[in-house]
């Protein structure tokens, strides 16, 4: 698998357990916590595909200052989001909590990947 192939799997890992995880919530008609679902698991998804730029972008030995930037600004963002809306009243909830879980599905896979190639090359 090339590294493109490969970030496009766990994007798509990502976005599967996210949406079964609101798939369970808009079944039990919490339509709330569904909603919450999905706006954490964007962001936990958004977060993960910066991720992949930036270090790709990093290895690849191209502008640091860019890599910084994105950095920063990502996270002042996410930050300035959820204070927004903690201002309009909205809560975190347990729909918000299962959103974010979905980030452990993903980091499992990337596990298995990375077990893997090890064990495929050799390497321990």
């Amino acid at each position: 698998m090339t590294k493109n192939t490969e970030i496009t799997a766990t994007i798509l890992i990502h976005f599967t357990a996210m949406a079964l995880i609101a798939g369970l919530f808009f079944a039990i008609n919490a339509t709330q916590y569904a909603w919450n679902s999905l706006f954490a698991g964007f962001l936990v998804g958004l977060n993960l595909g910066l991720i992949a730029w930036t270090l790709q972008r990093l290895f690849l030995k191209k502008s640091v200052a860019l890599v910084t930037f994105v950095i920063v600004i990502k996270y002042a963002l996410l930050l300035g989001i959820l204070l927004l809306l903690e201002h309009f009243g909205w809560r975190m909830d347990l729909g918000f909590v299962a959103g974010i879980a979905a980030l452990f599905p993903t980091l499992g896979f990337i596990a298995y990947r990375y077990k893997r190639w090890f064990i495929l090359t050799g390497q321990n």
